[in-house]
């Protein structure tokens, strides 16, 4: 028995006359629109997602069976960048992607610290108390820059960039009335907290190597 295959037709009656007109496919994928736009920033802590709506040509509002992975992908208390990925498709099985980009900021990290910085090496070792002021970058949403830099003086201002909860101490030149030093290292800041609670660095020029650790005020 020979097989037959039908196209899906629609049959219209026109002055006694019918006429064949065929259904169209919908390969149509939804529109996916982000609330807040593709790059949002957030605060430590402070993330949360901003809301997304999708509508199909046929089959209207389609909001509801977006899904993301938000959840996953933000790691609200870690400075970063972080990409979510939006999904949805429609009865036709049409599938719509889109991506945002969310920053988590170090804002939270500003404030007062008192420094107790052990020196090893160089030409003055010992224990040295003093205090440092922490400001956000305004410029760099994962940028801290660091007032009385390793106690150097009031006037001497240092950098480090955030990633994660480490802290990372560029090499860099730090001018003082005592000499220029070169210097770089590392650091930590608690996540629960969003306090800076170590500095771990080395510098040349007899500077030595330090071991500060920091109590916000």
């Amino acid at each position: 028995m020979k097989k037959q295959f039908l196209l899906a037709t629609t049959i219209l009656f026109v002055g006694g006359s019918a006429l064949l007109t065929s259904c169209k496919k919908d390969e149509t994928a939804p529109v996916i629109t982000l609330t807040g736009g593709k790059d949002v920033s957030f605060d430590l802590a402070a993330a949360v997602e901003p809301g997304v709506t999708a509508d199909d040509e046929k089959d209207g509002d389609v909001s509801a069976a977006v899904t993301s992975d938000w959840a996953t992908a933000v790691k609200k208390n870690e400075v970063g960048t972080y990409t979510v990925t939006y999904k949805v498709s429609d009865e036709a099985a049409n599938e719509a992607t889109e991506t945002r980009t969310v920053k988590v900021k170090s804002d939270k990290l500003a404030g007062s610290y008192s420094v107790t910085d052990i020196v090893s090496g160089g030409s003055f070792p010992g224990t040295y108390n003093y205090t440092v002021t922490i400001t956000q970058s305004s410029t760099d949403y994962n940028k801290v820059l660091i007032g009385n830099f390793l106690g150097l003086g009031t006037s001497v201002s240092g950098s480090a960039t955030v990633s994660g909860t480490t802290l990372n101490i560029p090499a860099q030149s730090i001018a003082t009335t005592s000499g220029t030093f070169n210097v770089s290292g590392s650091g930590q800041y608690d996540g629960a907290s969003f306090k800076i609670t170590k500095l771990t660095y080395t510098g040349d020029n007899g500077l030595g190597n330090g071991d500060a650790t920091l109590v916000k005020q």
